[in-house]
């Protein structure tokens, strides 16, 4: 099984909200990078996982305080993730996912 991503899944969001799905198709290494730029006090963006693309639980997050690039990696397997800023004072973000084997 081949690696998935890293997938750009948001650019440069400036609002919150979720960004689409990705199938991470049974792998089990997952990582989320937020880079982040115009930041003075910041954001949270959250790993979501789903196993049916209804229900979302948050799997980790990025206090984001300063511009720049941060990156979230879990052991994990879960199938369907997604990001999520669920907060935000200020910022753009741009968010990719990847999924590859554990």
């Amino acid at each position: 099984m081949r690696e998935l991503g890293p997938v750009r899944v948001l650019t440069n969001a400036e609002n919150t909200g979720a960004s689409p799905v990705l199938d991470t198709n049974g792998r089990s290494k997952l990582t989320m990078i937020v880079v982040a730029t115009n930041v003075s006090s910041g954001a949270t963006v959250a790993l979501e996982g789903s196993p049916d693309g209804t229900n979302w639980y948050t799997i980790g997050s990025i206090n984001v305080t300063a511009s720049g690039t941060s990156y979230l990696s879990k052991n994990e397997a879960h199938p369907m993730i997604r990001a999520n800023i669920t907060s935000r004072t200020d910022g753009k973000y741009t968010v990719y996912l990847y999924a590859g084997r554990g």
